[in-house]
């Protein structure tokens, strides 16, 4: 575990594989999410891609600081165009292959519409570019039960575990979130990129991958499956893992995977 620190934010990292290069993979984090909960992820894709893997942990998050957080509804840009921008400027790479899972895609995405001479391409695992009544009913049925899932989320986040589901289950249930999209951002987007979605998901639908899709400058590739969940690069690993490395090898041709 690693720190970078500017402004009042105290950032961790983790290496996986190599630390030079001109070239590494930036993994963002879902909404709950942390370096740990990758799992073997990071080096699964060291293995197979040979280049550097980093993963960080947002603000409030795990091992970053400060703890407490103000969430609003434009809490996804703040951290894409004023946290991300500093903290990827003190790593030591050119330029970067983003994958991002669930708010994480979404931060992914806003980011490489502003800064596409930093991001050769991109992988969005279940982004959200609007919100669905899927993702509010998803996150209301948790609820009744949320001090399990707090329970299991103090493995990665101590106490400040029940702050986490608080502010961000607060902001996707507000009313003055519901009108939350990021339309003009995805306008701008260029950069080659690969949207993954699978039909079961609980918080969203194919609606985001066709919204993205119609509004996408450059390249848009997509991998549609009928099973896989919120988080489908744990249920489907094999497949996605095959998907990002001949996506990012330009190797995937253009197609839609179903």
């Amino acid at each position: 575990m690693q720190y970078i620190s500017f402004s009042h934010y105290r950032l961790a990292y983790s290496f996986f594989g190599e630390t030079e290069g001109e070239t590494a993979v930036l993994l963002l984090h879902e909404g709950l999410g942390s370096i740990a909960q990758w799992r073997d992820l990071p080096e699964k894709l060291f293995q197979i891609l040979k280049i550097p893997v980093v993963a960080y942990e947002r603000a409030g998050y795990g091992n970053s600081y400060p703890k407490k957080q103000d969430y609003s509804p434009l809490y996804l840009e703040n951290e894409a165009l004023k946290i991300l921008p500093e903290f990827i400027h003190q790593l030591p790479f050119k330029n970067y292959y983003l994958i991002g899972h669930s708010d994480g895609a979404t931060i992914a995405l806003i980011y490489a519409s502003i800064y596409p001479e930093k991001v050769k391409s991109l992988v969005a695992i279940a982004p959200h570019v609007f919100v669905e009544d899927v993702t509010v009913e998803g996150i209301k049925w948790i609820l009744p039960k949320k001090h399990i899932l707090i329970e299991k989320l103090k493995k990665y986040h101590g106490e400040n575990a029940t702050e986490i589901f608080s502010r961000w289950s607060q902001v996707w249930l507000s009313e003055n979130f519901r009108d939350w999209e990021i339309y003009d951002y995805i306008k701008k987007l260029e950069t080659p990129s690969l949207l993954i979605q699978a039909a079961d998901d609980e918080y969203a639908t194919f609606k985001q991958l066709d919204k993205i899709h119609a509004l996408h400058k450059g390249t848009c590739h997509e991998l549609r499956l009928v099973q896989g969940g919120h988080s489908p690069h744990f249920s489907q690993k094999e497949i996605i893992l095959q998907a990002i490395k001949d996506f990012f090898g330009e190797n995937l041709k253009s197609v839609i995977y179903r």
